[in-house]
C-alpha cells in the first residue's frame, strides 16, 4: 500500500516530517465503570484501525480514557482532526443515532415542525454526505495547517443557547454563516442543500432565523462590527433540546425506556435538562 511509504520511512529511518501529528481527546474518565447486563467493568484500552471509504487509513489507541489518534498517510494532525469532525468528535455516533431515531419515528412525530430537530438532522445529512466544504469545527480549523496563527489579532464573537439552571454546556463551534449557505439562496453558495425542497429550506431558514436567534445573533454582530467568517455557534444546546424534545414525546407517547443506560438517560433528557432556545449567551475569543 503505497500510502503508507511515509509512515514506513518515518518509523524505519526517520525522513521528514520531524514529528508525526496526532489527535488527543478524553472519552471517559479514566476509572469509568461501564455496564452490560448484571456485569460492571473498567475499560484499560482499546484500539481500532478505521479505513475509510475515499482509502484513509487511522489507528486509534485510547488507554484509561485517554484517546490517541494518528493518519497513518498524512502526518498533518488536521487529516485525523478532519475525520474525527466527520464522526461529530467527541461522541462518534450521536448524530447517526439522531438520524436512526428519525427512521424509525418519523412517522409518528413531525421532526420538521421543530427547529431543533430540524436542524440537527440537517446538520447530519450535511457531515455525512459531505459534498461541500462547510461545517468544520473551530477546533478544526484551529488545528489546520499554521494554527491559529493564521488568526492573530482576530476576534471572535461566540453565541450559545443556555441551560435552565446549573446544567454544565459543552462546546461544538460552527460558523453560523455555514447554516446559511446551506439553506439559503440567496447567498448563491454551491454548498446550498439540495436533498431538501425548496419549501422546506425556506421553512427550516425561516426556524433558525426566528427560532434559535441567528437573526439576534447576526444583528449583534453587525452592530459591533464583527465579520460574518468570525462569528460561531455552539450547537450542542440544539443537540440538548433535540434529543429532550423527542425523548419526552416518547415518554408521553407510552415508550419504555429500558435498560440502565436508558433509564439513566431518560431522567436527563426528560425531567433534568431544559434549554432556553429564547436566550442568548455570548462569549469572546481573541487569538493573540
Amino acid at each position: 500500500m503505497e500510502a503508507l511509504d511515509p509512515v514506513r520511512r518515518y518509523v524505519r529511518i526517520g525522513e521528514q516530517p520531524s514529528t508525526w501529528g496526532y489527535s488527543r481527546r478524553r472519552l471517559y474518565a479514566h476509572d469509568a465503570l461501564f455496564r452490560e447486563n448484571s456485569d460492571v467493568y473498567e475499560v484499560l484500552h482499546e484500539f481500532d484501525f478505521v479505513y475509510t471509504a475515499d482509502k484513509r487509513l487511522f489507528f486509534f489507541l485510547a488507554i484509561f480514557g485517554e484517546e490517541y489518534g494518528i493518519a497513518m498517510s498524512d502526518p498533518d494532525p488536521a487529516s485525523c482532526f478532519d475525520f474525527l469532525e466527520q464522526q461529530n468528535g467527541g461522541s462518534p455516533s450521536t448524530l447517526r443515532r439522531a438520524s436512526s431515531i428519525y427512521d424509525v419515528d418519523r412517522a409518528f412525530f413531525n421532526y420538521f415542525d421543530h427547529a431543533d430537530t430540524a436542524l440537527i438532522l440537517m446538520l447530519r445529512n450535511a457531515i455525512h454526505h459531505r459534498d461541500h466544504e462547510l461545517f468544520s469545527s473551530w477546533n478544526n480549523t484551529m488545528a489546520q495547517d499554521g494554527g491559529p496563527d493564521r488568526f492573530r489579532g482576530a476576534e471572535f464573537l461566540i453565541a450559545s443557547h443556555t441551560l435552565v439552571g446549573e446544567a454544565h454546556v459543552g462546546r461544538q463551534l460552527y460558523k453560523a454563516e455555514d447554516f446559511l449557505f446551506r439553506l439559503d439562496p440567496s447567498q448563491n453558495s454551491p454548498a446550498l442543500e439540495g436533498k431538501m425542497s425548496a419549501l422546506n429550506r425556506s421553512k427550516l431558514l425561516g426556524q433558525l432565523k426566528a427560532d434559535l436567534s441567528f437573526n439576534e445573533f447576526f444583528s449583534k454582530a453587525r452592530r459591533e462590527g464583527y465579520p460574518n467568517k468570525q462569528l460561531y455557534f455552539n450547537v450542542i444546546p440544539f443537540f440538548i433540546s433535540a434529543v429532550c424534545r423527542v425523548f419526552r414525546s416518547l415518554r408521553a407517547r407510552g415508550v419504555r425506556f429500558v435498560g440502565y443506560d436508558a433509564n439513566a438517560y431518560e431522567m436527563h433528557f426528560t425531567d433534568d435538562l431544559k434549554v432556553d432556545l429564547s436566550s442568548l449567551s455570548y462569549a469572546t475569543i481573541r487569538i493573540n
